[in-house]
């Protein structure tokens, strides 16, 4: 991974700023095919608190058709208090 996907996906994991993460998580769809790009996106899916970073995050798994995006996704549909935007979309890319 090239330093600044690194950096980026740190960034997208840890930055309480959420237009700051989504601008970190369109540099990252550049470098989609590397592994670690797409474990940090994968993980940043369950610890995001913001919808709409989280609908972003579902977004880029579905579009990198990423075999880590179905199980991740079911697992946040059973997240308690997920917000219903979030919860809606997980059910739409889960059904596409």
């Amino acid at each position: 991974m090239t330093a600044g996907a690194c950096g980026a996906g740190a960034y997208v994991a840890i930055r309480p700023e959420r237009g700051r993460r989504l601008a970190a998580l369109d540099a990252l769809s550049r470098h989609a095919g590397q592994a670690q790009v797409k474990k940090t996106v994968v993980d940043a899916l369950q610890e995001q608190q913001s919808p709409l970073v989280q609908v972003a995050l579902i977004d880029q798994l579905v579009e990198w058709r990423d075999a880590e995006a179905t199980p991740r996704l079911e697992k946040l549909r059973q997240t308690p208090n997920l917000n219903p935007t979030v919860r809606q979309r997980a059910d739409w890319r889960l059904a596409s």
